[in-house]
């Protein structure tokens, strides 16, 4: 989205993409989008069947691989489509939320939102 694009292009920002998803086709969106760092579940395709290599990078998998990072939490600015990020949600000190699902809109109220 061309919001979320301009705020990344923006100086000064380490920018992580954190996400369960495949790194086959997530490696190529973020260097699209010029992230530092690029974190995601390693999928080995053999025979057209995918198969997870390590650990899936879900949940509080994601908490534990940021604080590896050793970032300072107050600089934090964690954007999340979904309450299964809610280890990283507690964790920064801003988070914006683009949700999906009604269930997302429901538990992610209190959050702020946003519309790309």
């Amino acid at each position: 989205r061309p919001e979320a694009k301009k705020l990344l292009k923006k100086k000064n920002y380490f920018t992580v993409l954190i996400t369960a998803s495949p790194n086959f086709y997530v490696e190529k969106f973020a260097k699209a989008l010029n992230f530092n760092l690029v974190i995601s579940t390693k999928i080995s395709l053999n025979k057209n069947i995918g198969k997870i290599i390590g650990k899936n990078r879900y949940g509080v998998e994601k908490l534990r691989l940021i604080k590896k990072l050793n970032l300072d939490t107050h600089k934090i600015y964690f954007y999340t489509d979904s309450i299964s990020d809610m280890p990283l949600i507690e964790y920064c000190k801003k988070t914006f939320v683009i949700p999906n699902t009604i269930y997302d809109k429901i538990f992610l109220r209190k959050y702020e939102k946003l519309k790309w």
